[in-house]
């Protein structure tokens, strides 16, 4: 049975919904011809179904069909569109089996010519006839891949397959040879070239732009204009702006002079002179001759004056411009206001005037870019100047100008440096609303701001942030609220934003250790364990960060049980910990008078970390206490042994033990190390204070030999007023 057209309807619906293999049994039961077949991997190769031609192909393998070529064809051509890279293996095939023809090779290469698939391109060159079309739809995918080298190698091969160059494919030539800086050749090119157009000529010009050779460029402009070609305004436009390029603005003069004297002269002309001479030219002197001439000056022309003005530091003549330009009817666009704003920064510290005049400008049609918006959003920050920035956003907001992420954690930082907490709240609630997503800084800012004022109120924009944006990273600003609370000791609020956490999925180690170390501070130790319990249930992770907080709070309330526990489980979960750690063990149990923890943990220290000079104190204040002589021998060893400098609160403790045990020679002897006494205000120096007192007293000597030189001086006058 044939394969009826009828059919063909079902295969088309068969690739809409994904069902090959039931068409495929259905091309089995009806006999489908190669013809058939043919027929409908062009279809599908038409409506982009590859997965059914996929289907097709193996079929017509499978059943022994021969496709015919218009099916290869519209494979080939497919893929190509696509960037598949199996557009290789059907052009085999066609090559194999049939013949490139000429349209299939130029249908591909425009196609190479979208997508700059130069691999493919060069392999249908191979497998095609080699014309005149062939090769110059080849030098199009090259001149789209900005492969220019290649154009140039391509000539030799022209010459080799005996192709003669037309005027056309002469010009590309002439352009790929001066792209690739290949000037010697690009001039090869124009000398064989039977006919010279404009566009060849200005591919010399620009040639000479390259070699900086102005002399060259003014020879071809006289060549030119002594052949038939005829020239116009735009080559000698072409020809000044490479003598400014090349820096003769000597032959830039003479030449507009020409230009103006033979009428080869337009608005474009007037706008390259001054691009080009800049400062150094009156602008009100071209704006006149522009009019005598009958050419009215353009929105370029008073840019460019403007720019030329700014960069003189002119900026009386840029505002005149800009007068000038609205009294005109010229529209102020982005590059004017650009412009502005650059001279403006540029000559100094923006005032709050100058924020007034650019709001004019910015109140124009102009189309506001987010580099704009920021710098005078930023201008605003700078001056803090709040009123000033509430009058930028709302210009903005009625210029329909959409802020961007950056220019929004501008102003939040604005507002939250002035304590202006319902303007920030005021501002997210406008970002969020606007689909801005903010970034993890912006949310910090956010958190950092409000957080001084209400803690709720972070609560509720970061569940705003989590309705509005749910892709946002809300985790850091959990945390940078976890940190305020930390620095209150609020552990109150830090229990309620442990639930809020859990409830917007954000419980991670940054969060958890600003809640545990604002419980411990706050001496909440229970409820500190209870949160790194909750954490290991969560599958988080424990830090050092997080083991040390909740350790330290145990130090610190006396729990040195529970805090020894932590630490042994820390340990074996092979979590190292460092010397600050060992410290707060160290002084917990020296405060206890736990001596044999205290040896045991300062061997366990000595093993793993460096001691530094708090280990020392505490060891001092420790041995201090009830042997002295131990103290002595820590404080005469560790410094070379360790590498560790003695401080002046292990000094000061030394001190008071050996005055507390009665040995006055080695108080002599530790008084005279301590090379800057601590204020009076400190507890070691008022430590300090009161045992040199009393060295002084055992040893028979006035108080003030040993306080005459230290801050202290008059407190212990005073007092010795008043005893005597």
């Amino acid at each position: 049975m044939r394969f009826r057209p009828s059919c063909s309807p079902f295969v088309r619906l068969g690739a809409k919904l994904n069902m090959q293999s039931e068409v495929m049994d259905l091309l089995s039961v009806l006999g489908a011809t190669g013809e058939e077949v043919s027929g409908m991997v062009q279809q599908c190769s038409k409506d982009h179904a590859l997965a059914m031609v996929d289907r097709l192909v193996a079929f017509a393998k499978d059943h022994k069909l021969t496709l015919q070529y218009e099916a290869h064809d519209a494979m080939l051509k497919v893929m190509t569109r696509t960037n598949d890279a199996r557009a290789f293996a059907v052009l085999n095939e066609i090559q194999a089996q049939f013949s490139v023809t000429e349209a299939t090779a130029m249908g591909v290469m425009a196609l190479c010519a979208s997508s700059q698939n130069v691999a493919l391109a060069e392999a249908v060159l191979e497998a095609s006839p080699r014309t005149v079309i062939v090769y110059s739809a080849l030098m199009r995918v090259y001149a789209s891949a900005r492969v220019f080298h290649k154009t140039c190698a391509l000539y030799d091969t022209l010459k080799r397959d005996g192709v003669e160059p037309d005027n056309v494919m002469y010009g590309c030539l002439i352009k790929a040879a001066v792209e690739s800086g290949r000037l010697d050749l690009a001039r090869a090119f124009v000398g064989k070239s039977s006919c010279l157009d404009i566009q060849n000529y200005m591919s010399l010009f620009r040639a000479c732009a390259r070699e900086k050779d102005a002399t060259r460029v003014l020879d071809l402009l006289h060549e030119l204009e002594a052949s038939q070609v005829q020239e116009d305004t735009t080559a000698y436009n072409c020809v000044l702006d490479v003598c400014f390029k090349c820096r003769d603005k000597r032959a830039a003069k003479g030449l507009f002079a020409k230009m103006k004297a033979t009428g080869y002269v337009d608005v474009i002309s007037f706008n390259t002179m001054v691009k080009g001479l800049g400062s150094s030219l009156d602008g009100d002197s071209v704006v006149e001759e522009m009019r005598t001439l009958g050419l009215a000056p353009n929105q370029i022309t008073y840019n460019t004056l403007i720019n030329a003005a700014v960069t003189s530091g002119a900026m009386s003549s840029a505002w005149k411009y800009l007068s000038v330009m609205k009294l005109e009817g010229i529209a102020v666009d982005r590059f004017t206001i650009a412009t502005m704003m650059k001279g403006l920064r540029s000559s100094g510290p923006m005032s709050k005037a100058d924020v007034d005049n650019m709001l004019q400008l910015f109140e124009s049609d102009a189309v506001i870019d987010e580099v704009l918006v920021n710098m005078l959003v930023d201008t605003c920050v700078r001056l803090r100047d709040i009123e000033r920035l509430k009058m930028v956003l709302q210009t903005f907001r009625r210029s329909g100008v959409a802020l961007s992420e950056s220019a929004y954690a501008t102003v939040l930082k604005s507002y939250g440096h002035a304590h202006a907490a319902e303007e920030v709240a005021a501002v997210w609630t406008e970002m969020l609303a606007q689909k801005v997503c903010p970034k993890e800084a912006t949310v910090v800012t956010l958190v950092e701001t409000l957080g001084q004022s209400s803690v709720d109120a972070v609560v509720d924009a970061l569940r705003e942030l989590r309705s509005a944006c749910p892709q946002a990273n809300a985790a850091q600003g959990y945390a940078a609220l976890a940190k305020i609370l930390a620095q209150r000791k609020d552990a109150e609020k830090a229990v309620e934003l442990l639930s809020e956490a859990k409830e917007a999925g954000v419980l991670k180690v940054a969060v958890f250790y600003a809640l545990i170390t604002a419980c411990a501070s706050a001496g909440k130790t229970k409820l500190a364990a209870e949160m790194f319990k909750d954490m290991c249930a969560s599958s988080v992770a424990p830090t050092l960060a997080t083991f040390s907080a909740v350790i330290k709070g145990y130090c610190v309330t006396g729990e040195m049980e529970l805090a020894l526990q932590l630490f042994a489980q820390m340990r074996s979960r092979k979590v190292e910990p460092d010397t600050d750690l060992f410290n707060a063990l160290l002084s917990g149990c020296a405060r206890k008078k736990m001596t044999a923890l205290v040896e045991m943990i300062l061997s366990d220290l000595l093993g793993c970390v460096k001691p530094t000079s708090a280990t020392l104190a505490i060891l001092v204040r420790f041995y201090g206490s009830d042997d002295v002589d131990q103290a002595l021998e820590v404080v005469r060893t560790w410094p070379a042994q360790y590498t560790v400098v003695v401080s002046d609160a292990a000094h000061t403790s030394l001190l008071t033990a050996c005055v507390a045990a009665g040995r006055i020679t080695e108080a002599q002897e530790i008084l005279q190390k301590i090379p800057n006494p601590p204020a009076m205000s400190t507890p070691c120096a008022c430590k300090g204070a009161f045992a040199r007192r009393r060295l002084a007293r055992q040893s028979g000597q006035p108080s003030w030999l040993w306080c005459g030189a230290l801050p202290w001086t008059r407190v212990w006058r005073k007092r010795s007023r008043v005893s005597s």
